[in-house]
């Protein structure tokens, strides 16, 4: 691998703790109880460096997630990482009923609900739901869909499963990434909806993979657990994946994009 493509990464993370190193640092000298909860510091870290990246990263990746969602999304679709809630601007409203926006940083949530009610996803018109919760916390996430059921039922959009689950960027931050989605198509996605992604994986060349495992650690912790490299899933009726084009092959940010459908269930027999 060109050493040059690893530069890149140690450059994004020197501008990350550029932005984020001093304000973090602020807050835990304001707060000193925060040196004992490493968690709620590597968000407080990761809300600074996504207030400037997200726009730019979000940008860069339209072309992708238009292909990915915009045509695939439909009725209650849950992002499954929602950060400021950049996904809602590739829902179509007429095929989409409601946005669900998993995501345990509450640092994020005044600009996620901003965001979303721009859009048109409204908490008091039961089409918009945030759960503040990881994607592991399956237990959790259903029970707060089958209470947002309960209070939502009037719009007729609420439902205690989902029809499309959407992962940007979000399951490489996962602590056991094909557990939790396995739990989440089983438990949260009706059958035959669709689970969405648009991700870093393992790059198919042995020694980018080397250098992914190299940098996980350290780029785990800078950006609030995100694992670069993430080994396929499956066990789906269908699947369809592709890379990005023109992606370079010694990239250490290797992507790939997919639609996998749920398999159906007609009297208990899945088709």
């Amino acid at each position: 691998m060109r050493l040059y493509m690893l530069y890149g990464f140690l450059l994004d993370l020197q501008r990350s703790m550029g932005i984020a190193l001093l304000p973090t640092l602020k807050a835990v000298f304001r707060d000193p109880s925060l040196v004992l909860k490493p968690l709620e510091v590597r968000r407080l870290y990761m809300a600074h460096v996504w207030a400037v990246y997200g726009d730019g990263i979000d940008e860069s990746s339209r072309a992708q997630k238009e292909k990915v969602v915009c045509a695939n999304a439909r009725g209650v679709v849950l992002d499954m990482g929602a950060g400021y809630g950049h996904l809602v601007h590739y829902l179509e409203k007429e095929r989409v009923t409601a946005y669900v926006a998993l995501e345990p940083n509450k640092l994020m949530y005044e600009t996620l609900r901003k965001t979303a009610r721009a859009a048109g996803f409204v908490e008091e018109e039961g089409t918009f739901l945030l759960i503040g919760l990881p994607a592991e916390d399956i237990i959790g996430i259903k029970t707060a869909l089958a209470d947002w059921a309960k209070t939502a039922a009037q719009t007729n959009t609420a439902k205690v499963q989902v029809d499309t689950i959407v992962s940007i960027l979000t399951l490489c931050s996962v602590p056991c990434p094909l557990r939790t989605l396995r739990a989440l198509v089983r438990d949260v996605l009706a059958p035959g909806g669709s689970f969405l992604f648009y991700e870093h994986v393992r790059n198919p060349r042995e020694d980018v993979r080397w250098w992914q495992d190299v940098v996980a650690p350290v780029w785990k912790h800078a950006f609030d657990g995100c694992v670069i490299g993430l080994d396929g899933v499956g066990g789906w009726a269908s699947m369809e994946t592709w890379g990005n084009e023109g992606e370079d092959e010694e990239s250490l940010f290797w992507h790939q994009s997919g639609r996998c459908v749920k398999k159906a269930v007609v009297n208990g027999i899945h088709h």
